[in-house]
């Protein structure tokens, strides 16, 4: 059981990114955990294997395709650190124009059923703009975020729901204000 978001982002990326399992798994968050430069070495090989790959990461298309994000920009934040990390060459993946419809503006954990469906190149950008997110607000090693008592992937999100609700609040004011 992970006891931060560091360590969730971690054994989540060597289930759905690495395929790893039991003792494999164990090991990998053990050794990211013990060596933080070790994530930005596992996730620069990660990419190599997708470099070149102009298809569609949904459905395999070579119609259409453009580079988008991961999380589209309008869910994230006006925060120009976020916007930064967004616009990151990790954080963008293949998608044709026909999956980018039928996404309609939704991020990637609402558009799919559960995390297996998740193709791994998605859950990799996903996870890694997660992690620089969360470094960027300094919760990587908070142990609850949305205080749930659960250490789980709502966590990594809940602080692009906070970002979300602040952008939210300054639009609100801009509005009475003018």
């Amino acid at each position: 059981m992970p006891r931060s978001v560091r360590e969730c982002i971690y054994l989540l990326y060597g289930q759905h990114v690495r395929h790893l399992a039991g003792d494999e798994l164990a090991g990998f968050v053990e050794r990211l955990c013990a060596d933080h430069a070790g994530w930005k070495s596992v996730v620069r090989e990660d990419e190599g294997l997708w470099q070149f790959n102009t298809h569609c990461v949904f459905c395999d298309s070579v119609k259409d395709v453009s580079m988008v994000p991961v999380i589209p920009p309008g869910r994230a934040s006006d925060n120009p650190r976020v916007a930064r990390i967004l616009a990151e060459e990790f954080a963008l993946v293949p998608e044709c124009a026909g999956c980018a419809s039928a996404a309609m503006g939704r991020d990637v954990l609402e558009w799919h059923d559960n995390l297996a469906s998740i193709p791994p190149r998605v859950m990799h950008s996903l996870l890694r703009v997660v992690h620089e997110i969360h470094l960027t607000q300094g919760t990587l090693d908070s142990p609850d975020p949305n205080l749930d008592g659960l250490l789980d992937l709502y966590d990594l999100g809940v602080i692009i729901s906070c970002l979300m609700l602040m952008k939210g609040r300054k639009e609100r004011r801009g509005r009475k204000g003018g």
